[in-house]
C-alpha cells in the first residue's frame, strides 16, 4: 500500500493510518457525510456556467471553508486516532493553510477511506458466497 503524508504547520509529518479508532471518530465527527456534501458543492460549482457570477463567487468561498474545516477534523482524527492527546483547536492550528495542501488532505483520506470499504465489500461478498 502506498505511504500518504500529510505535513502539518509545525513541521511533523504524520502518516494517515486507518484503525477502528479512526472509523469510530470519523462516524462521531460526521466526517463521512460531509465529504458528501462536500462533494455535492463542488459538483454544483464545476456544473456552473458563468464561474464569475455572485452565486458562483459565494459558492466557491462555502467550499474553500468547508475544505479547510474538514481537513482540520480529518488532522484531528488522525492524531487522535494515533493516540495523541489533541482538541479540535489544536488540528485547527496544525492545518496547512495553502488550499492546494487542503485539497491533497481531503483526497489522501477519501483515497484510503475507498480502499477500506473496497476490502470490506470484498469480506462481504466472500462471505455471501461461502
Amino acid at each position: 500500500m502506498d505511504k500518504q503524508d500529510i505535513k502539518l504547520t509545525d513541521g511533523r509529518v504524520i502518516e494517515i493510518q486507518v484503525s477502528f479508532l479512526t472509523l469510530y471518530l470519523i462516524k462521531n465527527n460526521n466526517l463521512d457525510k460531509e465529504t458528501k456534501a462536500l462533494r455535492r458543492m463542488t459538483d454544483k460549482y464545476e456544473k456552473m456556467d458563468d464561474k464569475s457570477s455572485v452565486a458562483a463567487k459565494k459558492l466557491h468561498e462555502k467550499i474553500e471553508d468547508k475544505q479547510f474545516y474538514m481537513a482540520a477534523k480529518m488532522i484531528y482524527v488522525i492524531l487522535r486516532s494515533n493516540r495523541e492527546k489533541v482538541e479540535f483547536e489544536d488540528a485547527l492550528a496544525l492545518c496547512p493553510i495553502e488550499p492546494d495542501a487542503i485539497v491533497n488532505i481531503i483526497k489522501q483520506f477519501e483515497n484510503k477511506m475507498e480502499i477500506l470499504k473496497k476490502k470490506g465489500n470484498m469480506k462481504n461478498f466472500v462471505k455471501s458466497k461461502k
